[in-house]
């Protein structure tokens, strides 16, 4: 079927409000709280052994897919899948003084990085993004509307992420940033702002 240019225009509108909401909806969600693993100067050490790289470096702006879910983040000077200058690196091999942070399935453990302020940031690289998103099928006319169960979170193996929720298109996006800059996978669990108690253990190592 050939798709007028009205009918276009009407479908790209929707596509943009449906990534504007879940960047609404992500925003919401981190008003409630997330379960981590408790972090003292005992535990730091071997917390730090999880993670390929540990560095310090602040947002500078947001790198998602979808540009009005940017252009909303950027507004408000914050945002959870962002760019960052390196200030020093604790843990890892840099080539780069700008990295990018991804965040899929973390919800409401989700870092809200503010620009301008030093984050202690541990994550682990992700140089790969493979789409497992499956197809469903759109009834007939007459066809009882069938309810899918809702999609698995995403899986990480060997710095591969398999997508079990996203769009191709996406996808494609996330692999070309990852082919341009070093991509971490990082939570509010192990990304803290300098100042935080939690960053101090980190520090001291």
């Amino acid at each position: 079927m050939i798709l007028s240019g009205t009918q276009t225009e009407k479908m790209i509108v929707n596509k943009r409000k449906y990534f504007v909401f879940i960047g609404l909806l992500l925003a919401f969600s981190n008003t409630f709280a997330c379960e981590c693993f408790p972090i003292d100067s005992l535990s730091a050490e071997n917390i730090l052994k999880d993670y390929e790289f540990a560095i310090i470096g602040s947002a500078i702006k947001n790198i998602n897919y979808s540009p009005e879910i940017n252009e909303m983040w950027d507004s408000s000077k914050q945002g959870y899948e962002v760019v960052i200058v390196v200030d020093s690196v604790i843990k890892g091999d840099l080539s780069s003084k700008e990295i990018v942070i991804n965040q899929f399935s973390n919800g409401n453990c989700s870092q809200i990085f503010e620009f301008g302020k030093p984050y202690l940031i541990l994550g682990n690289r992700l140089s790969t993004f493979i789409n497992r998103t499956p197809d469903l099928l759109e009834p007939e006319d007459g066809e009882i509307l069938v309810e899918y169960p809702p999609p698995p979170p995403n899986s990480i193996q060997n710095s591969t992420m398999y997508c079990f929720n996203n769009d191709q298109e996406e996808i494609d996006y996330w692999n070309e940033l990852a082919s341009e800059y070093l991509v971490l996978y990082t939570s509010q669990c192990v990304s803290f702002e300098t100042s935080r108690r939690y960053a101090s253990y980190f520090l001291k190592k």
